[in-house]
């Protein structure tokens, strides 16, 4: 009689990724994404990917979006590959453009599709952290758009804010943040937290055990999800959305057009639900 023997492959974790997005308005985004990511590493570390927007052969914008519009879309990506100073757990940060406070009608829908799907698809595994970068008060739509939507509430987060002038006692703020109905782990401001507390208070954050959502998957509950409130935000049509999104599926190759076309009509029925 032979015994066969199974093993269950288990990675160890130092073979692992964390995976953290930095979000908010381009500017507060770089100042902290910057800085968490120096925390981290003990040092600056380089960027090793951008996933841009589209370029003008994807889409059709208006004459009234600049590059410089297309440079802040939503979504925009850039990658940091971290290691832990002091230990071999490995990060990546993904330092992601939110909704933007002034202007929403400038979000072209090809272009935000199109870094959406970029962005999703690099997320490999789950998403261990979240870390909202405002000057001073968040806002209700880009925390539903990352925590719910992307992040399937999910994963943590952190909020910071960059503000110099605002004071350091958040103890006001954290009760009126949970009465507005956010969740957040933990509130920090920029100026009141050195490098050695914000590595402790975002390793100590971590979701070690996300929930594992395929790129395709992720792209499309984003996609169906956050359509109401960009049509709201942005004045985004239905017909416009549509097209856009076809184009998206068709961009890097993964569906033919026919597949494409199943794909988005089905997106388009759940949002018309």
């Amino acid at each position: 009689m032979t015994t066969i023997t199974l093993t269950i492959y288990q990675p160890q974790e130092t073979t692992l990724y964390r995976n953290v997005i930095v979000f908010g308005d381009p500017q507060c985004a770089a100042v902290v994404s910057k800085l968490v990511v120096d925390s981290i590493a003990g040092s600056p570390a380089p960027v090793i990917g951008t996933d841009s927007p589209a370029t003008d052969t994807d889409t059709d914008p208006p004459a009234s979006v600049t590059s410089t519009d297309r440079d802040k879309t939503v979504f925009n990506t850039r990658k940091h590959l971290v290691t832990s100073s002091g230990s071999n757990h490995r990060y990546i940060f993904y330092e992601t453009i939110g909704l933007p406070e002034s202007n929403p009608t400038k979000i072209v829908p090809a272009l935000a599709l199109s870094n959406l799907h970029r962005f999703a698809s690099v997320l490999a595994g789950g998403i261990n952290l979240l870390i909202y970068a405002v000057s001073d008060k968040p806002s209700k739509k880009n925390y539903e758009l990352f925590n719910e939507y992307v992040c399937d509430a999910d994963a943590p987060i952190i909020l910071i804010r960059t503000d110099p002038a605002l004071p350091s006692n958040f103890k006001r703020d954290e009760v009126q943040y949970e009465r507005d109905g956010y969740r957040f782990k933990q509130v920090l401001i920029l100026r009141g937290t050195d490098m050695a507390t914000l590595r402790r208070d975002i390793t100590k954050s971590l979701n070690l055990s996300p929930k594992v959502i395929l790129p395709m998957d992720r792209f499309e509950q984003t996609a169906m999800k956050s359509w109401n409130l960009l049509e709201k935000e942005a004045g985004w049509k239905l017909k416009e959305c549509r097209d856009a999104l076809k184009k998206t599926l068709m961009e890097d190759g993964l569906f033919s057009e026919e597949s494409a076309n199943t794909k988005y009509k089905e997106v388009a029925d759940y949002i018309q639900k």
